[in-house]
């Protein structure tokens, strides 16, 4: 019993120890799950981090591959900027000659054939081994001006066996070279192709040349007549409306085509000449645009918490503050920029530069770089400013528009880059020094001046009233001039600078297929469109092979003409067909859906326009003659402008402001004055004037039964 006993303690006395033991093994397997999660733990760690680092580097790859694309673009175009200034004479007969000799005879080539001696040459020599041909001639040019008058005019040496050519890249070249080949190609298969702009065109489908690839590749078709034509009346469309964020659908040609719509955006651009104790209509007035560019506002940092107070808040407001040299006195500079608003115009961006302000502008599917400049320091200094601003957004491919004042003069001198055939004009006929920096830089960065080319301002007007004088000095620099559809300089009183407003067309969205809805559509018959064109084409045939049409037409008519205006005159005779005209309204400015801003143009028969035109030449050179005018009447004379009158009120203002007195000015605009004057008093006054005979007369048989 006891052994047994005893063998029961030593078997307890052993469990204890398999159970202490199995306690120590738990723990340890505790401590070892704990080390195992912990392990997890740092390896799940680790793995984020990796993908971390993966997704960095990756963002860092493609950063870095944006960055060399976008470097590798700015050295291309800077590139093609430099060269810009270069030209390629080939053809040109080799002899033994020195390099001057070749200077020399590429300015007598330029002068014989272009008619105008080139002042910017700086050297010319010939490229490559002397061989069995003619080696082609380099020329530098001091400037992209010149190169792009003669390129523009090489048709000059169509006669010659001297060709001129832009100097291009040797990949651009390359491209070309492998274009013309393809072109080449297709004309001998029967087509009709053709190199434009280093793009391929082959039965009105474009083609570019594919680098990686070494082939031509398909770009886009080209559009067909009757879209271009509905291009045409949308752009018609919408350079009457009168501005605003307002959408309007343009109708496509049948119900399943494309419907575009799209917005004309009205921007203002105004030296004001400082902006407080402004009229409510001068605020009225530039509240009516959507994108507003005040420049000399005269506003400090300090003022303009004040000034914003009191500004319209449908507009989101963007300010430089003006800069004060010296203590006493007004600070100078200053700018004011409004953008409304809208859905449909969004600021993306905005940053400033030392002249002004620079704007990134997303217009529904459109987007474009606006800068503000005041020049005060001279176009050498803001053009070394604003090189690298136009660079980026060229390299981005986007619409650039550089507005304000820049105290330049370029006379009416046009902007030639091939790209346009108007011929500028302008008011302001002076060039100075700083305008001919002002035509080089525009060369250098092909840039086009809208002032004087675009519909509405086709006269390029004054937009500066001194008391020295009057100029144009502010001006609106693009490298999209098609995008503005119209420009127009204002008349105001509210500075001695003037408003220009111009107008961009965008398109907002486009609906293809099912999802368009057609709300009408134009329709087109051919058949007319082909009847009228072969009647016209007839037309001109049978007189153009007729040569007693100009004969009867040099002589008896103008003849005849001439003895029915006597002998009417004589009979004092006036037709009544005379009497009756087409009154064509003709929109000026502001809303379109009010009559009062449309201007009655009325259309009247060729004879009596003739008639009426020998008579107030007559009656204005004898009243010229007889002094019957007073001076202060400037409307309808020669050698007098209604800008004299600006350049005195003016004079008034500064006079009475330098003196700090009051000046009471009297404005009458008599609504329709011309149709509602009584003519028995008209009649009265012309008789004692001093018209008397067959001219008075003349006159009251016009006004009857009118």
């Amino acid at each position: 019993m006891e052994l047994i006993l005893a063998e029961l303690k030593q078997i307890r006395l052993e469990n204890r120890d398999t159970r202490e033991q199995l306690e120590m093994i738990r723990m340890e397997n505790k401590a070892t799950s704990s080390k195992l999660e912990q392990i997890s733990e740092l390896i799940g760690h680790e793995r984020v981090k990796r993908k971390e680092l993966e997704s960095n580097m990756k963002s860092a790859l493609e950063r870095v591959d944006k960055d060399v694309w976008e470097n590798n673009r700015r050295l291309e175009k800077m590139d093609q900027l430099l060269r810009k200034s270069n030209l390629i004479f080939r053809g040109l007969q080799e002899e033994d000659e020195a390099v001057e000799d070749i200077s020399v005879k590429i300015i007598n080539i330029i002068e014989q054939y272009y008619k105008f001696t080139p002042r910017d040459v700086i050297k010319a020599y010939r490229l490559g081994r002397k061989g069995s041909r003619p080696r082609p001639v380099f020329v530098e040019f001091d400037g992209a001006r010149e190169p792009a008058k003669i390129l523009a005019g090489r048709i000059a040496l169509k006669s010659t066996e001297i060709y001129v050519d832009e100097d291009c890249t040797q990949e651009a070249r390359q491209r070309k070279f492998q274009l013309l080949n393809e072109a080449k190609k297709c004309r001998e298969a029967g087509k009709k192709a053709f190199v434009r702009n280093e793009k391929l065109i082959v039965d009105a489908e474009v083609f570019v040349w594919n680098s990686s690839l070494q082939e031509v590749e398909f770009s886009h078709n080209l559009k067909p007549k009757n879209e271009m034509r509905n291009e045409k009346i949308k752009r018609k469309a919408q350079r009457q409306n009168g501005g605003g964020c307002s959408t309007d659908v343009i109708r496509g040609v049948e119900s399943r085509k494309a419907i575009v719509s799209s917005l004309s955006s009205s921007f203002l651009v105004w030296n004001v000449a400082g902006i407080y104790n402004k009229q409510p209509e001068f605020w009225k007035f530039i509240y009516e645009n959507d994108f507003i560019v005040l420049l000399e506002t005269w506003t400090e940092q300090k003022d303009f918490l004040r000034l914003k107070g009191s500004l319209n808040s449908e507009f989101d407001w963007f300010f430089v503050p003006a800069s004060r040299v010296h203590k006493k006195g007004r600070a100078m500079g200053g700018q004011l920029v409004g953008v409304r608003s809208c859905a449909e115009m969004k600021v993306v961006n905005t940053l400033q530069w030392e002249k002004g302000l620079i704007l990134d502008l997303k217009i529904g599917l459109f987007s474009c770089l606006v800068v503000t400049i005041y020049n005060s320091v001279g176009i050498k200094e803001v053009r070394d400013l604003l090189s690298p601003i136009i660079l980026d957004a060229e390299i981005k491919d986007k619409s650039f528009y550089l507005v304000g004042d820049f105290n330049a003069r370029i006379g009416d001198h046009t902007i030639d880059l091939g790209t346009h055939s108007v011929i500028r004009q302008s008011e302001d006929l002076t060039l100075n020094p700083e305008g001919e920096q002002l035509i080089d830089w525009c060369y250098d960065h092909q840039l086009d001046i809208a002032n004087g080319v675009v519909v509405g301002d086709e006269l390029g007007k004054i937009t500066f009233v001194g008391m020295r004088g009057h100029s144009v000095v502010d001006y609106i620099l693009t490298n999209d001039l098609d995008s503005i559809t119209r420009m127009f300089v204002d008349e105001r009183v509210d500075s001695d600078h003037l408003p220009i407003v111009f107008n961009l067309f965008v398109e907002l969205n486009r609906q293809t297929g099912k999802q368009a809805q057609s709300r009408g559509k134009w329709i087109w018959n051919s058949k007319l469109a082909a009847n009228f064109t072969a009647k016209i084409d007839n037309w001109v045939e049978e007189f153009q092979g007729n040569p007693q049409v100009g004969l009867t037409l040099s002589s008896g008519p103008r003849r005849r003409l001439l003895g029915w205006i006597n002998e009417m005159w004589r009979q004092q005779v006036w037709l009544p067909q005379w009497r009756v005209g087409i009154i064509c309204p003709i929109f000026k400015a502001g809303n379109a859906s009010l009559p009062s801003n449309y201007r009655g143009i009325t259309l009247l028969n060729g004879i009596y326009k003739v008639i009426t035109a020998m008579m107030a030449k007559r009656i204005s050179s004898w009243l010229e003659e007889n002094h019957k005018i007073k001076e202060s009447q400037a409307g309808f004379r020669r050698g007098y402008s209604t800008r004299d009158h600006l350049f005195t009120l003016n004079s008034l203002i500064e006079n009475r402001f330098r003196k700090k007195g009051k000046l009471y000015v009297l404005f009458l605009d008599f609504k329709v004055a011309f149709d509602s004057i009584d003519r028995t008093k008209l009649f009265e006054k012309i008789w004692k004037i001093g018209i008397r005979g067959h001219m008075f007369s003349m006159i009251k048989k016009i006004y009857e039964e009118t």
